[in-house]
């Protein structure tokens, strides 16, 4: 089951919830000072919504990677001889690395921000040969930073529930995947395009179809699926977009609606729409049918109807 954890204090030498190892760390007010946070843990994945007066910290995190989407306030991050100044509005993506973070409230609010951690995506990339983090300016004209904010708030807003469904154990592992998925394909983002690209055949791309297909109902990670097909996760990017013209997270995605509208046309089809959208591998229902209807130009809930008339 997911944690929900709120501290007021990071302690230098420990680690903290969206950082591996923290050197150093101080709020700017001294004892007045205040760092608030909510998170939720998802498998390997932890989700965090993070309020501050204003703080410093230094941080390692040599196995993990950070999506950090600002609600109010400035995040300044200093990554590899490079500065990100990220506002409200924005959204920055880290590869691993060593961090110096500035975090700035606006005037005499509260910083806030929304932020996810999870273990690195392509662990065969060559990080080196890359910028260690990404600046999105307009996290909302960016379609990937805008799904995985939108979807970090409905987890955090649902999983404070106790009651809620998605605590459990199929719900974690569906929403840890879909994560994954969104931040691994930060890595195709122009600031990382220097990364090396590795051949992939037609075979390799086949086989990953093949899985997809076979297995849409299971929370699939796209590292996974390369790892299973025998490449990296950007060389199997690259080869879906060259040969394919798509990606393998817009695959996997249309083989679950087409899996979903298969359930709602059954002879003795499921009881709801949100069992059809959870059993075909789907958490947040609002996104389901968005992508149900942009598929097929009728809403599931049109389709069932349809079936039982």
């Amino acid at each position: 089951m997911p944690s929900h954890v709120t501290t007021t204090m990071v302690v230098p030498g420990g680690t903290g919830v969206l950082t591996e190892s923290v050197e150093r760390f101080q709020l700017l007010d001294g004892l007045r000072g205040r760092l608030g946070i909510r998170s939720a843990r998802l498998g390997e994945v932890t989700i965090a919504r993070v309020r501050s007066t204003g703080h410093d910290i230094v941080s390692r995190n040599s196995g993990v990677v950070a999506f950090i989407a600002p609600i109010r306030g400035t995040l300044s991050v200093e990554a590899g001889g490079r500065v990100l100044e990220t506002r409200a509005g924005a959204a920055s993506y880290f590869r691993p690395g060593r961090r110096v973070a500035m975090v700035r409230p606006p005037g005499a609010a509260t910083f806030e921000a929304i932020g996810v951690v999870a273990p690195r995506g392509d662990r065969r990339a060559a990080g080196s040969e890359s910028p260690p983090g990404v600046l999105f300016p307009s996290a909302a004209a960016d379609a990937r930073a805008r799904a995985l904010e939108g979807y970090m708030r409905f987890l955090l807003g649902e999983l404070a529930s106790n009651d809620s469904p998605l605590h459990g154990k199929g719900a974690v592992r569906a929403s840890e995947a879909l994560i994954l998925n969104l931040l691994a394909e930060f890595d195709l983002s122009p600031g990382f395009a220097g990364v090396r690209r590795v051949s992939t055949s037609e075979a390799h791309v086949r086989r990953a179809e093949e899985i997809i297909r076979a297995r849409s109902d299971e929370p699939l990670t796209l590292d996974g699926l390369a790892l299973e097909v025998g490449v990296g996760l950007r060389a199997l990017q690259a080869a879906f977009h060259d040969r394919r013209g798509t990606t393998p997270r817009a695959m996997l995605t249309a083989t679950r609606l087409e899996r979903a509208r298969e359930r709602l046309l059954l002879d003795h089809p499921v009881p709801s729409v949100a069992a059809a959208a959870f059993l075909s591998g789907f958490v947040h229902l609002g996104r389901f049918a968005a992508a149900y209807r942009g598929q097929f130009g009728e809403t599931p809930s049109e389709t069932l109807r349809r079936r039982r008339g």
